[in-house]
């Protein structure tokens, strides 16, 4: 699930392109290694993605991306890294319980955003 969040985060990139520098504040935190998944057909094969603060700053291949000294890395070698995957047509179950169960399921296989077609939640 750790990783289905983290997809979701990644998406952001997406939306501005890859290969994108933008300006963050905090920490700033290396993920290295893993195969990005665009959006638009392409993949990026052992990637580096940075991340300061709470957004993703650039993304590329790691001989295109420069990690600041005392950066964290997080090693991602063998991951696969895409866009979160949105739902626009979705029919939850009733109960909390399932509810839950449905989301969680969903997020393990990278939907992180739906929209909700009726269904009596209430």
């Amino acid at each position: 699930m750790a990783m289905a969040t983290f997809a979701a985060m990644i998406m952001t990139v997406f939306l501005n392109g890859c290969s994108t520098s933008m300006t963050g504040s905090g920490p700033v935190t290396a993920y290295e290694g893993a195969r990005v998944i665009v959006g638009d057909g392409r993949t990026i094969d052992n990637a580096t993605l940075l991340v300061q603060g709470d957004k993703i700053t650039q993304v590329g291949r790691a001989a295109d991306v420069s990690v600041p000294a005392g950066a964290a890395r997080v090693n991602l070698a063998g991951k696969t890294v895409m866009p979160t995957i949105v739902d626009t047509h979705v029919h939850l179950s009733r109960e909390r319980e399932a509810i839950i169960r449905d989301l969680r399921q969903r997020a393990y296989y990278g939907v992180n955003n739906h929209r909700l077609k009726g269904g009596g939640i209430g």
